[in-house]
């Protein structure tokens, strides 16, 4: 039997979606045992509007996430699950850019490249500036 054209296989290794409606993203199903293998994931939206990925947590071999104006006031909650992250890009995402904000990044103690482009960052807050492994602490816009 095939897939529904709107449920993603639980091998899945690498995910680009562009140009991605909000109700495009909550309308996929995901596997019940979530993505085990996904590594890598990107979204972009040209929409702003909030995106629901609390399916995130379901994905814990992720080592690469990438998200393009989808509208995140605050980061993912699922985010410090993602331990295995070693590359972070939430460009133009209206991502508020304090201390506060971004604590839940000190969990991500893998995480090598971060980008934060287009979010009006002008500082480096002290949950980046805790990460060990950090080659590239901002990409400055």
């Amino acid at each position: 039997s095939s897939l529904p054209a709107d449920s993603l296989p639980p091998n899945l290794r690498a995910l680009e979606l562009g140009n991605l409606h909000a109700a495009a993203l909550a309308g996929l199903n995901m596997p019940a045992g979530g993505l085990p293998q996904l590594q890598s994931l990107a979204l972009s939206s040209t929409e702003y509007k909030n995106m629901d990925l609390r399916w995130l947590a379901a994905c814990p071999q992720l080592t690469q996430l990438h998200l393009e104006g989808c509208q995140l006031p605050v980061l993912p909650a699922e985010l410090p699950a993602l331990t295995g992250l070693v590359e972070l890009k939430i460009q133009r995402a209206r991502l508020m850019v304090d201390d506060v904000a971004l604590r839940p990044l000190s969990a991500l103690q893998q995480l090598t490249r971060l980008d934060l482009g287009q979010n009006g960052v002008t500082s480096l807050p002290a949950a980046v500036l805790s990460l060990p492994a950090l080659q590239v602490k901002l990409h400055w816009q």
